[in-house]
């Protein structure tokens, strides 16, 4: 999985895009140190995952939710908001379960097709 990460001073986020394939094991360690950075700062995360290849089995995104809420033991990243942009049609069931098996483990994570949505929904 390859990613470009930018933080906007202007809009108070860790900015994350996506692009490949992803690797549960990475993808913890990327969503650790965004939440840690966005914690650092007082921000928020948006990842861009329409460049991500989405595994049609839904088991990637338990297994991904369940590992990384069993390891934010600081307390600052539980309330950092993640917003993940997706392409509509593009795996909305697969989106949908993992938004909600994350926000099950107490973690705040939104899907959006609306990237202007998903800015509102984390300055909120």
């Amino acid at each position: 999985m390859k990613f470009d990460t930018q933080i906007s001073e202007e809009k108070k986020i860790v900015r994350c895009t996506l692009e490949g394939a992803p690797d549960v094991k990475e993808a913890i360690s990327l969503a650790l140190s965004l939440r840690r950075k966005a914690s650092e700062l007082g921000f928020n995360v948006i990842y861009d995952a329409r460049k991500m290849q989405v595994p049609a089995s839904i088991m990637p995104a338990y297994d991904f939710s369940t590992q990384l809420s069993s390891k934010m033991d600081e307390p600052g990243l539980r309330r950092v908001k993640v917003a993940f942009l997706y392409d509509a049609g593009q795996f909305d069931y697969h989106w949908k379960f993992w938004e909600t098996a994350s926000m099950n483990r107490g973690l705040q994570f939104m899907g959006f097709t609306n990237e202007s949505k998903a800015m509102e929904w984390l300055s909120n």
